[in-house]
C-alpha cells in the first residue's frame, strides 16, 4: 500500500496524531483540512460520474470525509476502497497535501494505524473475503437469472415509501417527505440493518416496470450485478440456481424476484421457502421482491422490509402526458372531465389513455371500455406490424369470449401460462380460433407456452366471464370448499363486482349475500345503491370489528382501501362508531392505526353537515388524544394524522389548534401546526411561531438509534411568505444546522432562500427597503462565512443571491463600492476582518467582463496588482473563481519564489537521477546529523541553505527510520553504497511521481525506462531466488501488474508465493478494482502448466497452512477440476488451513470427495465439521446422515457450537432438536435467530411451545416466529389430520393468552392453503368441464316457524358493538335471532320482550359486570333460571373473567341487598297512599328478591361453566356458538 493510501486510511481511522501540529504548521485557518476535504470532493465527484445510484449513495452514506469515517466504522465495502484510492490520487495531485504527507512521516502514522485500529484490517479482511468469492467466478455465477439488462423505454420515475414508519406516514400525508426511489432504499441506509426488501402495490401499478428499471440503474452504476428472476418462468427455482456469492467481478450482487403473486398453491409455497432459506443463508446479499398488496403475508416474508410504490401524483401524470403528447394537449382536462383520474394513476391504464388520445382524440368511458379498447388496439397493432390482412375475422364479442376461456383456464389452474396443448384444448383444438387469438398482442407465445402480455388481462377476462355466466358460476369457480373466496381470485371478484350497474340491484343484492359469508371485504366494491343504510352500516362496522379481533392492519395507508371503505359506508352511525372505538383504542395497536387512517380519509364536510353532534363527538375524542400526547415524546402513533385532512385547512382551525398546541415542544405537534398554517396560507401571520419552534424539529437520538425527523415542512412553509418584514425575519434567522449542506434538507433550505430572494426582488422594485437589504446581506455572509466554501452544493443558492442583486440593480452599487476601495486602497480595512467580507461579496456581482476590465488595468510586474488578482481567485462564485485563476496563471509571470521552488525540485530530481551525486548528498546529510534520529535529520534538512528540504533524501532515510524515530548509520551507509538498492529506490520514486502534477514534469521517458528496467530486473531476481527489500519488490510487482513489462511463464510461476499482493486496476470507466498477482498469473500462464506447479506447491502443506496463498492454490484446483490435486486439497483442509470452511463447501457443492470428507468429519475441528453438515444438509439434501451424526451429540456440544448444531438440526426438521430446545429454552435467547423448518405433525405442539416461550420471555425474534408459523402451515396443509392438529394446538394457545388471538388469521390462511394444495383440479380437461357445466343448487329458504335465538346482554359499549357483529354473523349463517334493539320497536313494551326472552328455547347470555348489576338484565336471567333445566337453554359468553372472582360476588350480593333495602324503605313510605300507589314498587321489590334468591346458583354456574370470552369468540367469527346453535336446531 502506497504512502498516500496509508495516509487516507489513517486519516479515516481517526489515527492521525500530528494533525494538530499540522494545523499550527500550515495556518490556523485550517487550510489543510479544507484542502483534504476539497480533494475528497473531487474524488467523490469522479466516483459518482453522473450516475444516479452512485450519487444517491454518496449523498446518503459518505457525503463528506466525516460521513465516510462514520460509515466505514460500521460498514466494509469494496467500492469504498475504490473511493479511498481515488482520494489518495487527488491528495497526490495537490501540492499542499503532497508536501504535508511526505513531511509528516505518514508511514509511521500508518504503522500505528495498523497496530491500533481495526479499520484497515476490516477493509482488508472484507477484500479478502470478496476476493475469495471472486476466485471462482464461473462456478459461483448463478445458473439461472437475467444478468444483462436494458433501459426501460418510456419509464416513468416512481417513488417508494416505508409503510412501517409512523413518521413516514405523516411526512407523506402532509406533503413534506423527501421522495425516495427504490434504488435509494436498496443502495443507501434509509432502512438501517435492512438489505432485503419486498415491494408491494396493487394490480397494474407498475411493479414489474419498476424492478426492470432498478436492474438497469444498478447495472449502469458499475457497482452492482442485478440478477433478476421472473416468477412465472422461474417457479421451479432452486437455491443452487441463485448466486452463491455476494460479489461477482468485484461488484455487489442484488437478487431481484418479480411478481410473487403470479404463481399460487404449492409452487408459491415452495418458492417462498426457497427465498426464505436463501435469505437466511445469505444475510449479506441484497434482495428485492415484488408482490401485489393483497398477497401480503406477515408470516412468510418477515425478513424482508416492506416498501410500497407511491401512487402517481397529478404532477407526475401531467408531466408524463406532456412528454408523450406535447405541450398543447387537452388530455389531462379530458381525463378530469370524464372522471378517469383514478385510472390515470396507474401507469398501465395511463398509457392506454394516452394511446387512445393519440390515435383519435377520444377516451374510453370506464374500466371495461379501457380493456376492450386495449384488446382492439392489440389486434390493430399486430396487423400493422405484420403487414398482413386476415383471411377471416370473428367479431369483437366472439374474440373476447375465446380469450375469456383461456383466462379462466389459467385462473383455475393457478398458473400464468398454458402449454400449446392446453391452449388448444381451451379453444376446442380449432386452428382457426387458435390463429385468431394469436393475432392479438395481448397473447404472447414464448418458450413454447402461452401467456397474457399483462396479468391484468387474465383477471379482467375472467371477471367478464363470471359476469356473463352469473352468480352460480362465480360461486363454483371462485370458492374454496369452506366457502371462502380463493385468495388468488380477490382481484377477479373485485372487478366482477364493479361490472354490475345501477339497473342490476337485485343481482348486486344476491352477490352481496354470498360475499357476506365468502369475503365481507369485497362487498365495498359493489354498487352500494342497492343496499339500505342500515345494511351498509352493518357491513362497515363488521369489517372493522373483524380486523380489530384479528389484531392486524386493514390496509396500508397509501392504498385506497380506507377511502373505498368510507365511500361505501360513511354515515352518522359509522362515524359515531369510529368515535366510540377511537376513545378506547390502545395507541400503537393495528386497530388504533386503522381508526386514525379512517379519520384522515373521512369526508369531514359531509360528517359536519349530517350531524353536528356526531361530528363534535369524533373531533372531541381526537382532540383529547392529541392534547394527552402533547407532553409526551413523539411516538409516531399517528395521533395528529386527522389534521392532515384538507377539511381543517381553515383559519378557524389554525387558530384553534395553534392555541391548543403553541406551548408544546413535541415536534410532531409543531409540524402539524406548521402544516395547517402553510396550507391555510397564513404563514405571514404566524412566521414568529415557526421561527421560534423550528429548532425542535430535528433528528432525535434514542439510545443507539436516530429517529429521522424531516424539516422539509419548515422550509416549504416559510418559502410561501409574501410580506417584506416576514422575508427579513426569515433571512436573519439562524436555522438549526442550516449549513449541513450534505444533508437532504439542504435542497429545501436552498429552495426556500431562492424563493424568498425572488420575492424580495419584487419588493425592492417598489423602493429600496434597507432593513430587507441588510437581512439579505446577513443571510449571504452566514451562508458563505469564508472564502473556502467553493462547493457545488452552494452554487445554486449563490446564483439566487446574484440574481437578486442583478435584478434590483444593487450589483452595480456593490461593484462601485469595490472599485472605489480598489482605487483608494484598503486603508483602514487592512487591520480589520472586513477585508474578507469585501472579497466574499464579489460573489454577488463579479462577472467575466469585470475581470477582463480589471486585468486590462493591471501591471504583471506590480505586487499590489498581483495581490488583488490573487484575492479575486477566491470569489465564492466558482465560475468566476475558475476564470480568475485562469487569467491569473496567464497574466502574471512565475514569481521568484515559485521559480526557485520549481528549480529546486528539478535540481533535487536531477541529483536523484545521478547515483554519485545523490549518494554524496545522502552521506553529506549523514555527516552533519548530530543525532541519529528523525528529528536530527529534519533539523539538518531544514537548515540546509543551499538545498533546503530535499524530499528525495528524506524519503531515502525514511526507509531506515525505526518506529521509535531512530536509525542506524551503518544501515544508511550500506544501503546508499549498494547501487542495486539505489536503483530500486529510484524506481519507487519515479512510480510515485508520475501521477503528481508538479512532480511529473521532472519524470521524462528516460526515467521511466530506467524505472521499468529496474522493476523487471527486481522481478526476475525474485524468480532466481535473489530478494531485496519488500517495499521495492512490491513496487516492481505492481508495475508488472500495470503492464509496464512482462516476464516469462517460469518466472511468473515462481511468484506464486507472493500472490497475495494486489493492485488497483482501471476498468476503463474511471472505476478501479482490486487485481491480485495470482489473477495476473492465471491470465498469463496456461492451465496445464500452472496446474502442475500448483499441485507441486500444495504438497508442502505446512508452508501454506496459514496463508491466503495456500487457499488460492486449493481453490484453483477445485474450480479448474484438477483431479490430481483433489487429495492434496483434502489433506490441506483436514490439516486446518485458512478458509477451510469455504473450501469444504466448495468441494461438496462440486461433488468432490464427498464420502471422504464425511468419513473425515469426526476428526475435524467442530466449526469445520458443522460447516460440512450445513452444506450437506442445505445443498446436497443429505439430511438423514446429518441427523444421525448430530442428534446424539447435541448435549455434548457447548456454547456457540451447541447453538450452531441446533441451527442445523432445527433447519432440517429434527424432532429431537426441537424437544431439546424446548427443554433448554434459554438457548433461544441468541442474537442469531433460529430457523425452524418442519412438516411433521409431531412437531406442532413443540413449535407452539417455542412460540409461547419467546413471547413469555420477550424474545422479539421476527425470523424465528416467522419460521415457526411457516412450519405450522407446512404441517397444516399436508392432510386433514395435520390441519386439525394445528388448529387444536393454536386454539389451545389462544385460550391460554388473548395475546395470541392474532393467530386466528393464520388458522384461516392455513385452511385456505390446505384446500388450495388439495385442489381437485389437476388437468385442463377438468377445467374445461367446469366451464362447460355448472351444477345449480337450489337455495334453501328458511321457514317462518323456526324458533329464534334470543340474545340477552347489557347495552354497554363493548358488548353492544360485538353483539352487533355477532348478529351479522347469525344472519350470514341463516340463523333467526331476536334482540331488543332489533325486535322491540318504539312504543313497544320492553317488559313483554324481556318475558319472551325468559321463555326462549335458546338464549345467548352475555355475562358482564354491568349485566349482573342491571335490573333489566337480571330480570331476564332470573326468568330463565326459573325453568327446569335452564342450564341447557343458555349459551354463555363472558365479557370479563373478573365476574368469577369472590370479590365480585361480595359486591354483587351487597348491590342487590342494597336495592332490596332501598325498595323496602320506599314501600313503607308509600303505604299511607294506598295499595294501588305502592303496587309498582312492590313488584320491583319482589323482582329484586327473586334475583337475590338466584345469586348462589348464578355464582356456582358462572364459576364453573366453560364459557369463552366475547373477544375470543368474535375473533373466530363465533364458530363455537354457531356450531352449537346449529346442533340444537
Amino acid at each position: 500500500m502506497g504512502v498516500f493510501e496509508n495516509f487516507a486510511i489513517s486519516f479515516i481511522a481517526n489515527n492521525f496524531p500530528t494533525i494538530k501540529d499540522a494545523v499550527n504548521y500550515l495556518g490556523k485557518d485550517n487550510s489543510l483540512g479544507k484542502e483534504l476535504e476539497r480533494c475528497y470532493q473531487k474524488a467523490l465527484k469522479k466516483w459518482c460520474k453522473n450516475d444516479g445510484i452512485r450519487k444517491s449513495m454518496s449523498l446518503r452514506l459518505f457525503q463528506s470525509l466525516e460521513n465516510l469515517k462514520r460509515y466505514l466504522q460500521r460498514e466494509e465495502h469494496i467500492y469504498e476502497r475504490e473511493l479511498i484510492v481515488m482520494w489518495a490520487d487527488e491528495l497526490r495531485n495537490n501540492e499542499l497535501c503532497y508536501k504535508f504527507i511526505l513531511e509528516q512521516k505518514i508511514d509511521a502514522i500508518s504503522d500505528k494505524a495498523c497496530q491500533n485500529n481495526d479499520l484497515i484490517r476490516g477493509l482488508n479482511d472484507k477484500a479478502d473475503e470478496i476476493l475469495v468469492r471472486m476466485s471462482n467466478p464461473v462456478a459461483l455465477r448463478p445458473k439461472k437469472g437475467l444478468l444483462k439488462h436494458k433501459p426501460v423505454e418510456g419509464y416513468i420515475r416512481r417513488y417508494c415509501t416505508d409503510e412501517q414508519d409512523g413518521n413516514n406516514y405523516l411526512r407523506y400525508l402532509l406533503g413534506t417527505q423527501e421522495r425516495y426511489t427504490l434504488g435509494d432504499y436498496v443502495t443507501s441506509e434509509l432502512c438501517k440493518e435492512n438489505n432485503k426488501f419486498i415491494v408491494y402495490s396493487g394490480a397494474q401499478t407498475g411493479k414489474t416496470t419498476e424492478l426492470k428499471n432498478l436492474c438497469w440503474e444498478l447495472q449502469k452504476s458499475g457497482l452492482f450485478v442485478p440478477v433478476s428472476y421472473e416468477v412465472k418462468s422461474s417457479h421451479d427455482l432452486r437455491q443452487e440456481d441463485m448466486p452463491q456469492t455476494g460479489w461477482i467481478d468485484g461488484k455487489e450482487v442484488v437478487v431481484i424476484i418479480d411478481a410473487l403473486d403470479e404463481i399460487n398453491g404449492k409452487e408459491r409455497e415452495d418458492l417462498l421457502k426457497i427465498i426464505n432459506s436463501f435469505a437466511h443463508d445469505n444475510p449479506d446479499i441484497k434482495m428485492v421482491l415484488s408482490c401485489r398488496s393483497n398477497y401480503r403475508r406477515d408470516d412468510q416474508l418477515n425478513a424482508f422490509h416492506e416498501l410500497y410504490i407511491e401512487s402517481m401524483s397529478y404532477e407526475d401524470i401531467k408531466a408524463h402526458i406532456k412528454h408523450e403528447t406535447g405541450e398543447r394537449n387537452t388530455l389531462w382536462r379530458m381525463i378530469v372531465e370524464q372522471e378517469l383520474v383514478d385510472f390515470a394513476k396507474q401507469p398501465f391504464f395511463l398509457n392506454v389513455l394516452i394511446g387512445s388520445y393519440k390515435e383519435d382524440g377520444t377516451l374510453p368511458k370506464d374500466r371495461n371500455s379501457l380493456y376492450k379498447l386495449f384488446i382492439e388496439r392489440s389486434y390493430k397493432t399486430e396487423k400493422k406490424e405484420k403487414g398482413t390482412l386476415p383471411e377471416y375475422r370473428v367479431s369483437s364479442e366472439e374474440m373476447i369470449a375465446m380469450l375469456e376461456r383461456v383466462a379462466v383456464a389459467m385462473s383455475l389452474m393457478n398458473r400464468q401460462v398454458l402449454t400449446e396443448s392446453e391452449f388448444g384444448k381451451c379453444l376446442e383444438d380449432d386452428n382457426r380460433k387458435i390463429d385468431e387469438c394469436r393475432r392479438y398482442s395481448v397473447i404472447k407465445f414464448e418458450d413454447d407456452v402461452y401467456s397474457f402480455a399483462h396479468n391484468a388481462f387474465r383477471e379482467w377476462l375472467t371477471a367478464t366471464y363470471l359476469y356473463n355466466k352469473g352468480l352460480a358460476m362465480a360461486k363454483q369457480l371462485a370458492s374454496l370448499p369452506n366457502g371462502r373466496i380463493k385468495p388468488e381470485w380477490y382481484n377477479i371478484i373485485m372487478l366482477w363486482m364493479g361490472m354490475y350497474g345501477p339497473n342490476e340491484k337485485e343481482k348486486v343484492r344476491e352477490n352481496i349475500e354470498w360475499l357476506r359469508v365468502a369475503s365481507m371485504d369485497l362487498i365495498i366494491y359493489a354498487d352500494s345503491s342497492s343496499l339500505d343504510q342500515d345494511a351498509k352500516d352493518n357491513i362497515f362496522i363488521s369489517i372493522l370489528q373483524e380486523y380489530k379481533n384479528l389484531g392486524i392492519r386493514m390496509s396500508n395507508i397509501l392504498a385506497d382501501d380506507y377511502r373505498d371503505m368510507l365511500r361505501f359506508g360513511q354515515s352518522n352511525a359509522t362515524v359515531e362508531y369510529i368515535a366510540e372505538e377511537m376513545s378506547e383504542a390502545e395507541p400503537g395497536t393495528a386497530y388504533y392505526a386503522d381508526l386514525m387512517c379512517m379519520c384522515y380519509f373521512l369526508n369531514w364536510t359531509v360528517a359536519e353537515k349530517s350531524s353536528e353532534e356526531v361530528f363534535s363527538k369524533l373531533l372531541g375524542v381526537l382532540d383529547g388524544i392529541s392534547l394527552r400526547n402533547l407532553k409526551e415524546k413523539p411516538t409516531g402513533d399517528l395521533q395528529y394524522l386527522y389534521l392532515g385532512n384538507e377539511f381543517f385547512y381553515k383559519e378557524k382551525y389554525v387558530k384553534k389548534y395553534y392555541n391548543l398546541f403553541k406551548d408544546s415542544i413535541n415536534y410532531d405537534a409543531i409540524k402539524v401546526i406548521i402544516s395547517l398554517i402553510h396550507r391555510t396560507g397564513l404563514v405571514d401571520e404566524y412566521v414568529n411561531y415557526i421561527l421560534e419552534k423550528e429548532h425542535y424539529v430535528q433528528n432525535q437520538r434514542e439510545g443507539n438509534t436516530t429517529r429521522i425527523v424531516s424539516r422539509d415542512e419548515v422550509y416549504v412553509a416559510l418559502g410561501t411568505v409574501e410580506r417584506a418584514d416576514s422575508i427579513e425575519k426569515i433571512l436573519r434567522h439562524e436555522f438549526k444546522n442550516f449549513l449541513y449542506y450534505y444533508d437532504s434538507e439542504w435542497s429545501q433550505y436552498r429552495d426556500m432562500v431562492i424563493n424568498l430572494l425572488q420575492k424580495a426582488a419584487k419588493q425592492m422594485m417598489k423602493g429600496i427597503n434597507q432593513p430587507l437589504l441588510s437581512s439579505i446581506e446577513v443571510s449571504y455572509l452566514r451562508t458563505f462565512p469564508n472564502i473556502y466554501h467553493h462547493t457545488h452544493e452552494h452554487q445554486d443558492i449563490l446564483v439566487g443571491y446574484r440574481d437578486f442583486y442583478g435584478e434590483t440593480g444593487i450589483a452595480k452599487t456593490e461593484k462601485d463600492k469595490f472599485d472605489e476601495i480598489e482605487k483608494t486602497g484598503l486603508g483602514d480595512f487592512e487591520s480589520k476582518d472586513n477585508i474578507k467580507q469585501i472579497f466574499l461579496k464579489t460573489g454577488l456581482w463579479l462577472t467575466k467582463e469585470d475581470l477582463d476590465d480589471y486585468y486590462s488595468k493591471m501591471n504583471p510586474g506590480r505586487d499590489v496588482d498581483r495581490w488583488w488578482a490573487g484575492w479575486l481567485r477566491e470569489c465564492p462564485y466558482m465560475e468566476m473563481a475558475n476564470y480568475a485563476s485562469e487569467k491569473y496563471s496567464n497574466f502574471f509571470p512565475e514569481t521568484e519564489y515559485e521559480k526557485k521552488s520549481r528549480l529546486r525540485h528539478q535540481d533535487n530530481f536531477n541529483s536523484l537521477a545521478d547515483y554519485d551525486v545523490f549518494k554524496q548528498r545522502v552521506l553529506e546529510i549523514l555527516d552533519r546529523t548530530e543525532t541519529d534520529s528523525r528529528d536530527g535529520l529534519e533539523k539538518v534538512l531544514k537548515e540546509d541553505d543551499e538545498n533546503p528540504w530535499n524530499s528525495y533524501v528524506y524519503q531515502f532515510y525514511e526507509q531506515y527510520i525505526r518506529r521509535n524515530g531512530s536509525f542506524l548509520r551503518e544501515d544508511v551507509v550500506k544501503a546508499i553504497n549498494d547501487k542495486a538498492v539505489y536503483d530500486s529506490f529510484f524506481m519507487m520514486v519515479v512510480k510515485n511521481s508520475m501521477h503528481v502534477p508538479f512532480q511529473a514534469a521532472s519524470v521524462d521517458d528516460k526515467a521511466i525506462k530506467r524505472m521499468t528496467a529496474t522493476a523487471k530486473s527486481v522481478v526476475e531476481d525474485i524468480g532466481r531466488g535473489f530478494r531485496c527489500e519488500w517495499e521495492f519488490e512490491e513496487v516492481a510487482l505492481k508495475l508488472l501488474l500495470e503492464g509496464y513489462f512482462t516476464v516469462d511463464d517460469d518466472t511468473l510461476i515462481t511468484l506464486i508465493p507472493l500472490s497475495e499482493l494486489s493492485d488497483s486496476k482501471d476498468t476503463g470507466r474511471g472505476v478501479h478494482e482490486s487485481y491480485t498477482l495470482f489473477e495476473y498469473i492465471e491470465e498469463k500462464v496456461g492451465q496445464d502448466k500452472l496446474g502442475h506447479h500448483v499441485i507441486l506447491l500444495l504438497r508442502d502443506i505446512n508452508k501454506w497452512k496459514d496463508s491466503s496463498t495456500g487457499f488460492r492454490l486449493a481453490d484453483y484446483v477445485i474450480k479448474n477440476r484438477i483431479s490430481d490435486g483433489y487429495q492434496l486439497v483434502f489433506e490441506y483442509i483436514t490439516n486446518g488451513c485458512r478458509n477451510d470452511e469455504y473450501l469444504v463447501e466448495h468441494m461438496l457443492k462440486n461433488g468432490i470427495m464427498v464420502e471422504e470428507l464425511k468419513a473425515a468429519s469426526r476428526k475435524m475441528e467442530v466449526s469445520l465439521r458443522l460447516a460440512l453438515y450445513t452444506t450437506l444438509s442445505r445443498d446436497l439434501g443429505d439430511i438423514i446422515w446429518v441427523k444421525e451424526q448430530l442428534e446424539p451429540r447435541i448435549s455434548v456440544f457447548e456454547g456457540y457450537e451447541q447453538k450452531q448444531a441446533l441451527r442445523i438440526l432445527l433447519g432440517i426438521g429434527s424432532i429431537e432438536a426441537l424437544a431439546f430446545i424446548v427443554e433448554h429454552s434459554e438457548l433461544l435467547n441468541d442474537y442469531r435467530e433460529y430457523n425452524f423448518c418442519y412438516a411433521d405433525i409431531n412437531a406442532a405442539t413443540l413449535l407452539v411451545q417455542v412460540l409461547d416461550i419467546c413471547h413469555q420471555n420477550k424474545y422479539n425474534f421476527d425470523y424465528t416466529n416467522t419460521s415457526i408459523i411457516t412450519s405450522l402451515e407446512r404441517i397444516a396443509v399436508f392432510n386433514e389430520e395435520s390441519l386439525n392438529e394445528v388448529k387444536r394446538v393454536i386454539r389451545d394457545l389462544i385460550s391460554k393468552d388473548a395475546y395470541y388471538k392474532y393467530l386466528n388469521r393464520y388458522l384461516i390462511q392455513f385452511e385456505n392453503k390446505y384446500f388450495e394444495s388439495h385442489s381437485p383440479i389437476k388437468s385442463i380437461e377438468q377445467v374445461i368441464g367446469m366451464m362447460d357445466y355448472t351444477n345449480m343448487e337450489d337455495v334453501v329458504e328458511l321457514k317462518d316457524d323456526v324458533t329464534p335465538v334470543y340474545i340477552s346482554y347489557s347495552w354497554e359499549k363493548n358488548s353492544d358493538n360485538i353483539v352487533n357483529h355477532f348478529c351479522y354473523v347469525l344472519t350470514q349463517n341463516g340463523i333467526i335471532y331476536k334482540r331488543d334493539k332489533k325486535n322491540c320497536s318504539y312504543l313497544d313494551n320492553i317488559k313483554e320482550f324481556m318475558n319472551s326472552i325468559r321463555n326462549g328455547e335458546t338464549i345467548i347470555v352475555v355475562f358482564s359486570r354491568k349485566y349482573m348489576l342491571s335490573k333489566n338484565c337480571m330480570y331476564e336471567l332470573s326468568g330463565i333460571m326459573k325453568h327446569k333445566g335452564w342450564q341447557k337453554r343458555i349459551l354463555p359468553v363472558v365479557v370479563d373473567d373478573s365476574i368469577r372472582e369472590r370479590s365480585f360476588y361480595k359486591e354483587l350480593v351487597r348491590h342487590w341487598k342494597g336495592q332490596i333495602n332501598e325498595l323496602e324503605k320506599e314501600t313503607e313510605d308509600l303505604k299511607e297512599f294506598g295499595a294501588n300507589i305502592v303496587a309498582p314498587i312492590e313488584e320491583e321489590l319482589n323482582e329484586c328478591k327473586t334475583i337475590f334468591g338466584f345469586l348462589p346458583d348464578l355464582k356456582r354456574y358462572v364459576g364453573w361453566v366453560n364459557a369463552d370470552s366475547l373477544n375470543n369468540l368474535s375473533s373466530t367469527n363465533f364458530k363455537v356458538l354457531i356450531d352449537k346453535i346449529k346442533e340444537t336446531k
